[in-house]
């Protein structure tokens, strides 16, 4: 098996694709799995303050969306893979302020700004949460796609 966790889509496809499959051996899993967030249920208000926020400091060299490259996972099938599945599993997160500041600090746009933008946009984050009781809540859609690499090649 061969399991990735978001981190494929920095790959080229073709690449991404043909070298996992190369790695398998016949029968073997290819999985893959994304989350989905809605940041704005339950708490439309804090979403709000959060987006002011945004709005204000965010201030990104580079944004996610133009970092990644083209990814379909279900294009497996274009790369030999047979049996492609998707599941998906519900969940919820919650957060106080500095658990969900340091959240933010994963993602590769937020650790790419500059200051003084970069220190504002985080202090805001940190600010805004503590007038909704000092949590967020997250609604998160888990994605796992799964592809085999067929028992004889295609």
């Amino acid at each position: 098996m061969i399991y990735s966790e978001a981190t494929i889509q920095w790959i080229p496809e073709d690449i991404a694709f043909a070298k996992t499959f190369d790695l398998l051996k016949p029968g073997g899993i290819r999985a893959m799995i994304r989350i989905k967030s809605d940041y704005k249920t339950p708490d439309e208000e804090l979403y709000n303050r959060t987006q002011k926020v945004y709005d204000a400091y965010w201030k990104p060299e580079n944004r996610y969306k133009d970092m990644c490259l083209p990814f379909s996972y279900a294009n497996a099938v274009n790369y030999g893979y047979v049996d492609f599945e998707k599941r998906e599993f519900y969940g919820k997160r919650v957060f106080t302020a500095d658990e969900y500041v340091a959240l933010s600090g994963t993602h590769v746009d937020h650790i790419c700004m500059a200051e003084p933008y970069k220190s504002l946009f985080f202090n805001g984050l940190r600010e805004a949460v503590p007038e909704a009781g000092n949590k967020t809540e997250f609604y998160d859609t888990c994605e796992l796609f799964f592809a085999r690499k067929p028992l004889a090649n295609v």
